[in-house]
């Protein structure tokens, strides 16, 4: 976008300068390659002719503007600018000049890849190849759950200059993406990086403890999950009734529906497997239920396996899960296998919760 400059250059009584002409700097411009620069002498009198030059020493008339003001579209050098004005017997008298800095406006930007992604920072960064205009005065990240963040979204500061440099998002939301683009600021413009974006790690990991105080054994998506109860709700307990069929299923996220088939069939009881997870309160959540088949074999690999959970290896844990109508699915931890046995067997219950 073309942009012009407007500066009035002030002028003192001119034959009061009988003994030599003044030549200081009156301003400075920064402007892009292709921007007009407007100047105007304010109460000139007499004859004007407008000079430029490249170095404030040598000046060269600029032919044909000799009007008390100039529009001048710049080009890519840098220019100095001044009237020479001349009256009567007086000497000639040289304005203040107007230094005009060309540019090629937002500086050029790279963004690292991000890393050591965690749940609530991460490490980016950028590198300014090119100042464009001026020298960086301020460089870093910003950052947003939206696209194409700004200055005005979260930002970092991380030095000036040009060069590579290294950010830390802090204060970030577990689970969440957000998009990342480096910037700097040049004084004038400020140039961004492309954008880059990653998910910051879910709020809880493996082995974690987990909002109600059990063991994390399994992760979605989004974030959530289940956790297992630290200890087990019993060491003896049968299944339930047998001869009804409740239609469970092996996945883990079938683990609430199985345990509420069973406890609502009309023929449990307080001692049985479901019915224990059903009526736990456990770290102040009141929802726990009886692990499925396959619940029971994340939580061998994902916390047994690790040392983690305590679980017995010489007996048997029940899953919600049926094998027919007098059979269900149970775990042995020792071996890391299944089998189905009579409902009426006792074994080992350890609840699980969703969050």
């Amino acid at each position: 976008m073309m942009k012009m400059k407007n500066i009035a250059i002030a002028l003192t009584a001119l034959c009061a300068l009988a003994f030599g002409s003044v030549q200081a700097q009156t301003d400075t411009v920064k402007l892009l390659v292709g921007d007009t620069l407007n100047l105007d002498l304010d109460a000139a009198r007499g004859s004007v002719q407008w000079q430029k030059s490249s170095d404030a020493s040598t000046w060269t008339d600029i032919a044909g503007e000799t009007n008390t003001s100039i529009s001048y579209a710049m080009d890519a050098v840098p220019q100095y600018f001044r009237a020479v004005i001349s009256e009567g017997d007086c000497n000639d008298f040289n304005s203040p000049f107007v230094v005009v800095q060309t540019c090629l406006g937002a500086p050029i930007l790279t963004t690292t890849a991000i890393t050591n992604i965690g749940r609530f920072d991460a490490t980016g960064g950028g590198e300014v190849l090119d100042n464009g205009c001026a020298p960086v005065q301020a460089r870093g990240v910003v950052y947003s759950t939206s696209p194409n963040p700004t200055i005005l979204n979260n930002s970092t500061a991380d030095g000036t200059g040009l060069g590579s440099f290294t950010s830390s998002l802090v204060n970030l939301t577990a689970g969440v993406t957000y998009y990342v683009r480096s910037y700097a600021f040049n004084g004038t413009f400020t140039g961004f990086g492309p954008e880059i974006s990653f998910t910051t790690a879910s709020q809880y990991a493996l082995g974690d403890t987990g909002p109600g105080g059990g063991l994390v054994f399994y992760l979605d998506a989004s974030g959530g999950g289940w956790e297992a109860a630290t200890s087990d709700q019993s060491a003896s307990a049968p299944w339930s009734c047998s001869g009804t069929t409740f239609n469970t299923s092996l996945s883990a996220d079938s683990s609430a529906a199985n345990t509420n088939k069973i406890v609502n069939n009309g023929c449990s009881n307080s001692n049985e497997a479901a019915d224990i997870c059903a009526a736990l309160t456990l770290g102040g959540f009141s929802d726990w239920v009886l692990p499925s088949k396959d619940a029971l074999a994340l939580m061998y690999t994902n916390l047994h396996q690790s040392s983690l959970g305590g679980f017995n290896t010489s007996g048997e844990y029940w899953s919600s899960s049926e094998q027919f109508s007098n059979l269900a699915w149970h775990y042995n931890f020792g071996f890391g296998n299944t089998q189905a046995s009579q409902r009426s067997q006792n074994f080992r219950v350890r609840a699980v919760r969703k969050f």
